[in-house]
C-alpha cells in the first residue's frame, strides 16, 4: 500500500465575534480508506459543544465561536498501514477582530521532506553558462537550499552563484576546474535531505559532451505501488489490471506475473508499452487468481498484489470482484463431481464392513460346531 503522508492542518474563517470557524485537515497520499478524527489537546481538552465533523471527518465545524473554543487541536489520520497527525493553534485574543490577525499561525506537526532531484541545464562546453538545479517536491516551508562541491579540490566555482531561493546554482563561463560532483542539501525544520549530480566536462569538446550530466547518485525513494482492477470480470468482458507507483526516480520498469494456480499468464493477456496496465481479453475462469505487479527503479524494487475474482455465472455476484487475498468461487461442476466421489467411497466402505462382519460370524459358528462334535466323541 501507499505510504500515508503527514496531514496539513488549516483554519478557515476568523474566530471573532460569533463567527463560525472550520478547522481543516488533509493527507495528500495514502491508500484508502483513510479515517480522520479531531481532538482538543489544550485547556480543558473538551471539544466545543457546538462543534461537529463532516461525514469524512476532515473538517471540524465550530458554530458561534467563544473563548472556550480557543486552544490547540489535533487531527489524526489513520490508514491500514500507518497513523499520522497534525496540530493547529486556534487563537482567539479577546475575540476582538483587530487582535485576530494571527489566530492560526502555529502548526506544530509538519509534512515530511521529500528527497530532492538534481539536474543540469545547459551544455558544459566552450565558455557556456550552466545551471545546476535542485528541487524537493514535498516539505513544510520554509525550505533552505545550499550547494557544495564534493569532488576534486571541493572549491565552489569562483564564477558560480546561487539564486535567492538557493535551488539553482549558476556557473558562468564554465572551465574544467568547474567539473566534478556537486551536492544539493535541502533543510526543513523537520529534516535534511540531499541529492548529488556529476558534471562531466570531457575536454570541453562539444562532440564529447553528450553525457555531461548522466550520473545522479542519490535518487528519490520508490513508493509502494497500488494495484487495482478496471471493469467487472463477468461474461466475456475485457478486464484491465492497473499498477502505479506515485514516487521514484525514472526510469521505472513495470512487470506482471500470476502467483496462484498454475502461475501461467493468460494467453489472452498483454501489457501496454509502459507495463503499468495488463489487459485481459474475453476473461474466463482460468484467468482468475492472484496477480503481482513488480516495479523496479535503479534504487529499489517494490510490488503489490491483487486477487481477481471471477464469479462468471452471475453479474450480480461480481460486486467484490477484486478484493485482495480472496479466492475464485468454486466451480459448480467440480463441486458436483466431488460429491459423487465422496458418495461412492462411502458406499464401498459400508459394503466392505458388511462382508467382514459376515465372514467373522460364519467363522465363529464353524468353530463352535467343531467344539460340540469333539465333546460328543469324547463322551
Amino acid at each position: 500500500m501507499e505510504k500515508l503522508s503527514t496531514p496539513v492542518c488549516a483554519v478557515e474563517g476568523e474566530p471573532v465575534g460569533s463567527n463560525d470557524v472550520t478547522l481543516k485537515c488533509k493527507s495528500s497520499r495514502g491508500t484508502p480508506p483513510l479515517t480522520y478524527s479531531w481532538t482538543k489537546t489544550s485547556g480543558n481538552q473538551k471539544m466545543p459543544p457546538k462543534g461537529f465533523e463532516d461525514t469524512t471527518g476532515e473538517n471540524l465545524f465550530v458554530k458561534r465561536i467563544s473563548e472556550d473554543n480557543c486552544g490547540r487541536y489535533r487531527c489524526t489520520v489513520k490508514s491500514l498501514l500507518d497513523t499520522k497527525h497534525c496540530e493547529i493553534q486556534l487563537k482567539c485574543p479577546s475575540l476582538n477582530k483587530s487582535d485576530a490577525t494571527n489566530y492560526s499561525e502555529i502548526q506544530t506537526v509538519m509534512e515530511e521532506l521529500s528527497t530532492p532531484v538534481c539536474a543540469v541545464e545547459g551544455e558544459p562546453v566552450g565558455n557556456n553558462d550552466v545551471t545546476l538545479k535542485c528541487k524537493s517536491s514535498q516539505g513544510t516551508p520554509p525550505l533552505t537550499y545550499s550547494w557544495t562541491k564534493t569532488s576534486g579540490n571541493q572549491k565552489m566555482p569562483p564564477k558560480g552563484f546561487e539564486d535567492t531561493t538557493g535551488e539553482n546554482l549558476f556557473v558562468k563561463r564554465i572551465s574544467e576546474d568547474n567539473c566534478g560532483r556537486y551536492r544539493c542539501t535541502v533543510k526543513s525544520l523537520l529534516d535534511t535531505k540531499h541529492c548529488e549530480i556529476q558534471l562531466k566536462c570531457p575536454s570541453l569538446n562539444k562532440s564529447d559532451a553528450t553525457n555531461y550530466s548522466e550520473i545522479q547518485t542519490v535518487m528519490e525513494e520508490l513508493s509502494t505501488p497500488v494495484c487495482a482492477v478496471e471493469e467487472k470480470p463477468v461474461g466475456n468482458n475485457d478486464v484491465t489490471l492497473k499498477c502505479k507507483s506515485s514516487r521514484g526516480t525514472p526510469p521505472l520498469t513495470y512487470s506482471w506475473t500470476k502467483t496462484s494456480g498454475n502461475q501461467k499468464m493468460p494467453p489472452n493477456a498483454i501489457e501496454d508499452t509502459t507495463g503499468e496496465n495488463l489487459f485481459v481479453k474475453r476473461i474466463s475462469e482460468d484467468n482468475c487468481g492472484r496477480y503481482r505487479c513488480t516495479v523496479e527503479s535503479l534504487l529499489d524494487t517494490k510490488h503489490c498484489e491483487i486477487q481477481l475474482k471471477c464469479p462468471l455465472s452471475n453479474k450480480s455476484d461480481a460486486t467484490n470482484y477484486s478484493e485482495i487475498l480472496l479466492t475464485c468461487p468454486e466451480s459448480p461442476a467440480i463441486t458436483s463431481n466431488g460429491n459423487k466421489v465422496i458418495t461412492a467411497v462411502a458406499v464401498t466402505v459400508v459394503l466392505l464392513l458388511a462382508i467382514v462382519f459376515v465372514l467373522s460370524f460364519w467363522s465363529l459358528r464353524k468353530k463352535r460346531g467343531e467344539l460340540v462334535i469333539n465333546e460328543t466323541v469324547t463322551e
